[in-house]
């Protein structure tokens, strides 16, 4: 029986987490290694002894301390509580601990129970928290099955959480059936060319409200090369930074556009211009010919030169007028709405600098543009 206590004694000792046991006031009476270690102690036996008050010494705000005695003295126990630990160098860790409270023969309480550490986790959910929208984790096939999204979800689709992880709805279900198709499209397209997608389409919340939304995610694979699911980030359409985003890219490529028209555009005036100028000297010179041979009258010769000059001067300033027009089509300016508003489509990043693809703009279907889905 000795031997067997004794085993289990040191199994607690070496254990991968931390165990620990201490006053209501405040003082640890029993520690592991693992739980020193969590605090940044070389050995428990250092732990216990240096620790006098474990609300000033491991915890960051010693309120936190009460709230976690309160809350024991009402239930009994406490499961998976995260607070802020303050280690040994002065650190900063976040703590997860389960403890339930125990009343010896004297009628003295004590806590007892376990801490892990979960910084690296607790960091990665504050930052995923800080997003305006979802981080997510889905099967890599229509409807978009959600393994995984983090807490955003209610807040950019109206449904919780949970439900959006347990397919009531699935995702896929909630964007528009108008974008199904190209959301699929530009996915899969990705997933062929092992490129990150970007997508703008648009989805109804729990409440029927029409939402855009931005997109931008890549497939995640294992040793075989085989998609194992996707990853990536959903946004609401409407933020800030996506719209300035956005309206940048619609009006390089408005601009670049325009300046593939240009020289077309010059060319073809020109050539106009050359034309008619050439009909006119033409005319200018036979009017002259006839002039000099004396077959016209002065009041014609007046007539046909000023209507000549008069001619070729509207033909010039109508060239002028158009170039000037196309110079002043590629300065920047305000975008009307329907080029803000797509009407769904994303833009693939594989291509060329990840810009948009041209598409016409009252098209019904999505377009190209950064891409999500």
């Amino acid at each position: 029986m000795t031997a067997s206590a004794n085993s289990w004694d040191e199994a607690i000792k070496q254990a991968p987490i931390g165990v620990f046991r201490s006053t209501a006031k405040g003082k640890i009476v029993f520690a592991n290694q693992e739980l020193a270690r969590i605090f940044g102690y070389e050995s428990a036996e250092e732990l216990i002894e240096q620790v006098k008050d474990i609300s000033k010494d491991l915890f960051r705000y010693p309120r936190q301390r009460e709230e976690l005695l309160e809350a024991l003295m009402e239930r009994g126990e406490i499961r998976d509580y995260v607070y802020e630990a303050k280690a040994k160098d002065k650190t900063v860790r976040f703590v997860a601990i389960s403890a339930r409270k125990v009343e010896d023969a004297d009628r003295d309480i004590h806590l007892e129970g376990f801490m892990h550490d979960v910084t690296e986790k607790q960091t990665a959910e504050n930052i995923l928290a800080e997003i305006q929208g979802i981080a997510y984790r889905c099967k890599p096939a229509s409807p978009w099955q959600m393994e995984w999204v983090s807490t955003g979800c209610r807040e950019l689709t109206g449904y919780a959480k949970e439900a959006i992880e347990d397919q009531r709805p699935e995702y896929g279900d909630l964007i528009f059936d108008t974008h199904q198709k190209e959301v699929s499209k530009i996915i899969e397209a990705a997933i062929e060319k092992n490129t990150t997608f970007t997508l703008i389409y648009p989805i109804r919340t729990s409440n029927a409200e029409k939402k855009w939304v931005f997109e931008r995610g890549r497939a995640v694979r294992d040793g075989n090369d085989h998609v194992t699911h996707l990853e990536g980030v959903i946004q609401n359409y409407n933020s800030h930074q996506n719209a300035k985003w956005y309206q940048r890219e619609r009006q390089e490529m408005r601009l670049r556009d325009l300046n593939q028209n240009l020289y077309l555009r010059r060319a073809m005036w020109w050539a106009v211009f050359v034309v008619f100028s050439l009909a006119n000297l033409t005319m200018l010179g036979i009017v002259l010919a006839k002039e000099i041979a004396g077959s016209l009258g002065e009041q014609t010769f007046v007539y046909c030169f000023g209507a000549t000059v008069a001619e070729m001067a509207a033909i010039a300033l109508l060239m002028a007028r158009n170039l000037f027009a196309s110079h002043e089509a590629m300065k920047p300016g305000p975008q009307k709405r329907e080029e803000r508003e797509i009407h769904g489509g994303a833009i693939d990043a594989g291509t060329a600098n990840n810009r948009p693809k041209r598409t016409r703009r009252n098209s019904v279907t999505p377009r190209a543009a950064p891409a999500p889905k």
